[in-house]
């Protein structure tokens, strides 16, 4: 396609996305005038969102580099697509299987785009996540840690992004910072301000002071890369460590908290660990260093240089006997409980902190400890690279520490009574997370995922032709019997592919029922959050956001309700092979359906659901409620400006927003529900016309038998042809058969002319409704995930960033 602009092309909507990709903005104005909808998703999964950010070439890291990429006209088309009334959070957030499964800042974000960063940050007014996850969990300020964006890594701090998320690997932007001392500069200031705002000391006054005394700066500024050298870095780490050793928590904070330019506290020393690990091997650990490094942004699930250990794999295998049990379960509930240390973290032997303790630790104490955090055994039960649970890696004097039960298990790692997969769940949540992990028990069966119901419905519908009594058919003894041999296939097949329809379908109307769960669970928190910021307006004399149904009073929200943004629809694009592949990176194909949906419930079942809180709900609605704008000098009322304040002011905004998209995320789940119902009443129907069509051949087989014994010129039969049912293909047997081999399509065509009404019928409904219906149910339940995920990452973000 061109460069050039021309409106006739333009007013399809269906051209939107090509306009996109080009970074034509005024096509992409066009292409919406004339009717495109922003949330529409092209045959390759990609929005047009997503198109605009990324390009034709993605792939190719250096073309985004380039001037000629990254013009005004793209980054006003990004503009004009994020800036539609009904756009939805689905679109501006979620990840994008057609992009390595990344969301649209963190596509921004990995192809160093600064200003588009800075469009989708500014001018969505909170509905682009600053925190939203890939599916691996990668934060987009993960990506520029990792990468070295120090402005963009910057603009995502100063838009509240958080260093101490984790992955699913429970990697930290901190972690992929350690290399890059301006990006980990930035982090952990910020980091230092959101914990130093969070703190609440319990007994420890000193520390207490002296982190309310800190002075936090209010520009988010680094020191020049020549301040950071590799001495320079080692003499301040090597000073902390010292304090740390000498137990001197005063100097250790005078050191942390300085005024000037505070030294990196994740720095690691000459062995690749830092303070964090050292203060959690300790003889004798102290809560009070704990606290002070924790203060000063410590990151607790950082991993050292070379063994990849955790403060809880050093904590673990060290020798505390100057310490009491009881002072060693109180450091580790600091750890574990209230800091949220990983306890499921694994090292580069794939060894949990519980593996380490059984088999390297000094004393049964530590052990014991640590499986006290474990009380549904998910991490225990864990394998390392060697396929070892801790307790098949364990000192034999330290296996009394796993409780009677464990001691039944037999000797040998090779029993298959010991045999456990590699994965399991997590029993401790990463620090901000919002809630315990509560795993979502979906699971495919063995028998679901290994049967071919495609191909046997297939075989089924050729069985169907063959036997037809429309058809003239012989009634010489061989041929009945053939029929008859048909017959036991055909009621085989019948009972095997509807027990698998209803199963599948089993399966999906739990996969539904937990998906309203879930979007019932991201609601109530909502709630919560909306009433928690609505009480933080009130203090400062603010109005606070009055819940109203968009149906209802359409005017307080920024949504349009004219068109609705529910689940993005699907068009055809000329552009959908456009994305070239590289070496880099993998190219993506379609996967199977079934592929998918098993792939979708093994990331979806490594996920955590929002538990419900026990905060009361949002007020009751207020009639003429004023619309919250962008924060303002006039609307702040002497409130200080802040960016907790600007949060505040302009989450009326952003809660509208969700507000919309949960009644539209309703509403998908309710069109899955009708989408599943009516794939169960065509599995009935099938049935009843399937049972109708071989009770029709099972008597025309008997007025066969009962010619041939009529007809004086009928041979007797020999018995070596047997009845029994083998599932093996048979079909070459018949000449008709034989003609589907040959014929291909053309003859499959003819046939289906020829077939009678049930065998239409049953065809009809296996190879065609049954499995639309439920390839688009689990195509929405997937979006649905996505979406409801993209909502808790919105309101997520608000919660953090007004500390409510």
């Amino acid at each position: 396609m061109t460069a050039s602009y021309d409106s006739s092309l333009s007013a399809d909507k269906c051209e939107l996305h090509a306009w996109a990709l080009e970074g034509n903005s005024e096509g992409v104005q066009s292409s919406i005038n004339a009717g495109a909808n922003a949330n529409d998703i092209d045959a390759s999964g990609r929005s047009a969102v997503m198109c605009a950010i990324a390009g034709v070439h993605w792939t190719d890291i250096s073309v985004a580099h380039d001037e000629k990429f990254m013009t005004p006209s793209r980054l006003q088309a990004i503009d004009t697509l994020i800036r539609q009334p009904d756009v939805s959070l689905f679109t501006l957030n979620a990840p994008q299987h057609a992009f390595n499964d990344a969301t649209p800042l963190g596509m921004a974000t990995w192809l160093n785009m600064d200003e588009a960063v800075r469009i989708l940050l500014e001018n969505t007014l909170g509905s682009v996540a600053v925190d939203g996850t890939d599916m691996h969990g990668s934060t987009p300020l993960m990506y520029a840690a990792r990468d070295g964006l120090f402005a963009i890594a910057k603009l995502l701090l100063e838009h509240g992004a958080r260093p101490d998320l984790r992955a699913l690997n429970h990697r930290t932007a901190i972690q992929y910072a350690l290399t890059q001392p301006r990006v980990l500069y930035l982090c952990e200031t910020m980091l230092r301000r959101h914990r130093i705002h969070e703190w609440k000391a319990e007994s420890e006054d000193f520390l207490q002071q002296t982190v309310s005394s800190f002075s936090v700066l209010k520009t988010l500024e680094a020191p020049s890369s020549s301040l950071f050298t590799s001495d320079s870095l080692l003499k301040t780490t090597c000073a902390i460590l010292q304090h740390i050793r000498s137990n001197d928590t005063q100097a250790l904070c005078s050191t942390l908290f300085s005024s000037y330019d505070a030294p990196l506290v994740n720095n690691w020393d000459r062995n690749g660990w830092s303070p964090i690990h050292h203060a959690a091997s300790m003889p004798e650990p102290s809560i009070r260093v704990l606290d002070t490094l924790y203060c000063a942004g410590a990151d607790v699930a950082l991993f050292s240089e070379h063994e990849h250990y955790t403060a809880l794999h050093c904590f673990a295998f060290s020798d505390h006997g100057k310490s009491s049990p009881q002072t060693l379960h109180k450091y580790a509930s600091r750890l574990i409980h209230d800091l949220r240390a990983p306890l499921s973290a694994r090292d580069k032997n794939g060894d949990t902190c519980i593996h380490i303790a059984a088999s390297h630790g000094h004393s049964i104490e530590i052990l014991q400890i640590l499986l006290n955090f474990d009380p549904s055994h998910s991490v225990r039960d864990l394998c390392n690279a060697k396929g070892l649970t801790a307790w098949e890696a364990a000192k034999p004097q330290f296996r009394l520490a796993f409780g009677d039960a464990e001691l039944l298990r037999p000797e040998s790692s090779l029993s298959t009574h010991t045999l456990r997969p590699a994965q399991g769940q997590y029993s401790i949540q990463s620090y901000m997370e919002e809630s315990p992990v509560s795993p979502l028990h979906w699971r495919i069966s063995f028998s679901l995922g290994d049967f071919d119901v495609s191909a046997a419905s297939h075989q089924l519908i050729d069985y169907l032709r063959i036997s037809s009594p429309s058809l003239r058919q012989g009634n010489d003894v061989w041929h009945i019997k053939y029929l008859e041999s048909l017959m036991v296939e055909m009621n085989q097949l019948h009972l095997v592919i509807i027990d698998h329809l209803r199963a599948r379908a089993t399966e999906a109307s739990n996969v539904l029922k937990e998906m309203e769960d879930e979007a019932h669970d991201v609601t109530t928190f909502f709630d919560s959050v909306t009433y928690s910021v609505n009480a933080k307006l009130r203090e400062q004399g603010l109005e606070p956001w009055a819940h109203s149904r968009v149906s209802e009073d359409s005017d307080l929200t920024c949504v349009s309700s004219g068109t609705k943004s529910a689940t993005p629809s699907i068009i055809i694009s000329d552009e959908e092979g456009a994305v070239s592949s590289s070496s880099s990176i993998r190219t993506k194909t379609t996967p199977s359906t079934k592929s998918r949906f098993v792939a979708w419930i093994k990331r979806k079942s490594s996920a955590s659901a929002i538990s419900k809180v026990a905060n009361p709900l949002s007020s009751p609605p207020k009639k003429n409620a004023r619309r919250l704008g962008p924060a303002s000098s006039e609307s702040l009322n002497g409130v200080e400006p802040s960016s907790v304040n600007a949060t505040l002011l302009n989450s009326g905004i952003t809660f509208r927003v969700v507000g919309k998209d949960l009644e539209d995320v309703q509403d998908t789940l309710v069109s899955n529900k009708q989408l599943l119902d009516s794939a169960s009443r065509s599995i009935s129907r099938v049935d009843r016309i399937l049972k109708r069509a071989l009770k029709a051949r099972k008597t025309m087989i008997e007025n066969l038998q009962s010619n041939a014994e009529n007809d004086p010129f009928t041979h007797g039969s020999s018995t070596s042809l047997s009845t029994k049912a083998s599932f093996a293909s048979i079909i070459s047997v018949s000449t008709i058969t034989s003609q589907l081999s040959l014929g291909g399509e053309s003859s499959n065509g003819i046939l289906a002319e020829n077939d009678d009404e049930d065998t239409r019928a049953i065809r009809r409904h296996l190879l065609r409704k049954i499995e639309a219906r439920h390839i688009g149910m689990l195509d929405e339940i997937e979006k649905t995930a996505l979406w409801l995920k993209a909502v808790r990452d919105i309101v997520n973000g608000v919660k953090r960033r007004t500390y409510v």
